[in-house]
């Protein structure tokens, strides 16, 4: 590019938007829907996520105390928030693999009740999975993140098995730890306010991809309303991406 630096501003600019509109729009809670059918014939995953009151929306660029703007992660392609720990039901499957104590999970399936989950297995790695949920906290999320199949990480096609890096392919959730720049005013709030707004506290914090090119994600907003915020993997939002 003849200007990279110009070029990652535009970038961080679509993602803020993204996050702008989620905000706008008052988006309380997500359903994660993929009619492809699964072995057992239901669709591949069928997920609703409600946030944590007072959540907000990041993305891509953040201040530094003196107010310089800086990117911490690069590459970066999510949009992501803090799920209320008892707000999870449905299921879902992994879309790639993911390494929880460092080996190797594939064809994962995860069903929540109540934010928690009460059933799993995997194609490879039950008894990984098995491990670590034993942890603190690993039961419930701590983040969900949004990113459109049109990252190039997800184009490339591979797997970097760097999570920083796998992370930008797919929609993900995180079980564990969540992170209290997602909720407003979380770095002021003592650890039982925190708790009541469904902030999840943990020992661990995996990220676990479940996007897919034909994923649709509506959001639900306070006022009752539903929002299509991504349809067949890509966000569907008026002026991102033209």
């Amino acid at each position: 590019l003849p200007d990279p630096v110009a070029a990652w501003r535009r970038h961080d600019e679509q993602l803020q938007r993204v996050t702008r509109f989620l905000a706008h729009n008052q988006v309380q809670s997500l359903h994660f829907f993929d009619p492809t059918p699964g072995a057992d014939g239901k669709p591949a995953s069928d997920l609703h996520v409600g946030l944590t009151d007072h959540s907000l929306w990041l993305a891509a660029s953040s201040l530094t105390p003196e107010g310089i703007r800086f990117l911490p992660n690069m590459p970066t392609e999510e949009v992501f928030s803090a799920p209320h720990n008892q707000r999870t039901t449905g299921y879902v499957r992994t879309s790639r693999p993911c390494f929880p104590l460092e080996r190797r999970v594939e064809g994962a399936y995860f069903r929540f009740e109540a934010g928690e989950i009460v059933a799993y297995d995997a194609e490879v790695g039950r008894d990984v999975l098995e491990q670590f949920f034993a942890i603190r906290g690993a039961r419930r999320l701590g983040e969900i993140a949004l990113v459109d199949v049109r990252s190039p990480v997800h184009q490339s096609g591979l797997v970097f098995f760097e999570t920083l890096f796998d992370e930008n392919a797919a929609c993900h959730m995180a079980f564990g730890e969540a992170y209290p720049e997602c909720i407003a005013g979380g770095a002021e709030r003592s650890e039982e306010e925190m708790a009541a707004l469904g902030f999840n506290y943990a020992d661990t914090h995996l990220d676990v991809m479940i996007g897919t090119p034909t994923m649709n994600l509506i959001g639900h907003t306070y006022d009752g309303q539903e929002v299509i915020i991504m349809r067949a993997g890509q966000f569907v939002i008026p002026g991102l991406m033209d």
